[in-house]
C-alpha cells in the first residue's frame, strides 16, 4: 500500500471530510462532518496537478508559492519545472517518490475541485486543536478562493470556442463539487446562500452554452468578480 492510500485510510477512520491548510505557515488540519478538528500536521508542497490539461508543476516553481514563501520540496534531479501529459495517478506516484526521499511520513492530495496539490506530511497527530480567528478567516477565504479559481479556469477555457464542450463538462463537475463544498466546507450562511444561487446559474449556463457561448462567458466573468469581492 503506497503512502497516499495508507494516509487516506487513516484519515477515513478518523471521520475526516475536509481540511484547512495554511500553506505559508506549513500547517494543515483535518475536520470531521461537525467541523471539529480531528488531526493536524506540518506540510511542504511538492507538486500541483491540473485536470484541465493533465499537466503538473513542481511547487517550488509556482510564482504564487515563491511570493508567499511556502515551504516546498525541490527534487534533486528535476529536469523540467512543468510536466505535460501526466495523469493524476502518475502525479501521485511522482510526488510520493519525492516525499519519501525527503523523509515525509505520508503524502496527502489536497483537492481543489478536480485539481490536486500533493503535500508531504510531517509530524502527523490525530488530535483536536482549537482554531485561531486567523485560521477561521483563512478557511473562509480559501473556500471563496476555490470558487473564484474554478470560475476563472472555466472562463479561460470558454474563451476558446473549440473547448466549449470541455467547459460544459467542467461546469457540470463544478456544480457537483459545490454540493460537497456546501455540506462540508462552506459553514457560513451567506456563503451557502451564494453557492446555491451559483449552482442554479450553472445549470442554466449548461443548458444554453452551445448556442450562447459569449453570453455564458460574460455570466461566468461576472460571477467570478462577485465572488472575488467577497474575499
Amino acid at each position: 500500500m503506497n503512502q497516499l492510500h495508507q494516509f487516506s485510510e487513516i484519515l477515513s477512520k478518523l471521520g475526516t471530510v475536509g481540511f484547512g491548510a495554511n500553506l505559508a505557515g506549513g500547517k494543515i488540519h483535518w475536520t470531521n462532518s461537525e467541523g471539529k478538528v480531528v488531526a493536524h500536521a506540518a506540510i511542504k508542497a511538492i507538486l500541483s496537478w491540473a485536470a484541465t490539461n493533465n499537466s503538473a508543476m513542481w511547487a517550488h516553481a509556482i510564482g504564487q508559492f515563491q511570493d508567499a514563501n511556502i515551504p516546498v520540496i525541490k527534487p534533486a534531479d528535476e529536469k523540467s519545472e512543468y510536466i505535460g501529459n501526466i495523469t493524476d495517478e502518475q502525479a501521485a506516484e511522482l510526488a510520493a517518490a519525492i516525499g519519501l526521499t525527503a523523509g515525509a511520513e505520508y503524502i496527502y492530495r489536497a483537492a481543489n475541485g478536480a485539481n490536486g496539490l500533493y503535500l508531504a506530511v510531517f509530524g502527523f497527530k490525530a488530535e483536536s486543536i482549537e482554531l485561531s480567528a486567523e485560521d477561521i478567516t483563512r478557511k473562509r477565504r480559501s473556500s471563496i478562493g476555490y470558487i473564484v479559481q474554478m470560475l476563472g479556469n472555466i472562463g479561460e477555457i470558454m474563451s476558446n470556442k473549440k473547448r466549449t464542450e470541455e467547459a460544459q463538462n467542467l461546469l457540470l463537475h463544478f456544480c457537483d463539487a459545490l454540493d460537497q463544498q456546501m455540506e462540508y466546507t462552506l459553514h457560513d450562511e451567506d456563503l451557502i446562500a451564494e453557492a446555491l444561487k451559483l449552482q442554479k446559474s450553472i445549470r442554466f449556463w449548461v443548458s444554453i452554452i452551445s448556442s450562447q457561448r459569449a453570453d455564458v462567458l460574460a455570466f461566468i466573468k461576472q460571477a467570478a468578480s462577485k465572488w472575488h469581492r467577497m474575499l
